[in-house]
């Protein structure tokens, strides 16, 4: 059995633009795999909904076993009750709620990648997850 770390990333989805918020996660998870993490991207269900619709609730039964399944949760910022419930989910399950791509390098307790490339990647990201608050209005 592999010893690599599941991180499930919880985040807004609903909340101004799909698209967008789907993006975010991609970045996160790309980051987490490069941490040495295996990620869970449950956003990347919005393409899957594309192909083959289902109600909003059917996709939380999915992401409920992920969540089950996973190391730790991490909650990118911003407004969602979904992302909420989420987190509510992993804590009555005792796993370790993370908020930021720091954190999570602690969690998985892996070397950061070197230098440069690492902090460029991180410093991405939050420039991402800012500019998706402040085209959506967001507050920080």
């Amino acid at each position: 059995m592999s010893d690599t770390k599941v991180v499930y990333i919880a985040s807004p989805y609903t909340k101004g633009d799909a698209a967008v918020n789907v993006r975010v996660q991609i970045d996160a998870a790309d980051i987490i795999l490069d941490m040495g993490g295996a990620p869970i991207a449950p956003l990347l269900s919005h393409f899957w909904h594309l192909v083959h619709p289902r109600d909003y609730e059917s996709w939380f039964i999915m992401d409920r076993a992920f969540i089950e399944r996973s190391d730790a949760l991490l909650r990118i910022p911003g407004p969602s009750s979904g992302a909420d419930r989420e987190v509510i989910w992993a804590e009555e399950l005792g796993k370790p709620v993370l908020h930021d791509l720091m954190a999570v390098g602690l969690f998985l307790q892996e070397t950061l990648m070197a230098g440069e490339v690492m902090a460029n990647k991180m410093n991405a990201f939050e420039a991402n997850v800012r500019l998706m608050h402040k085209i959506q209005g967001f507050s920080a």
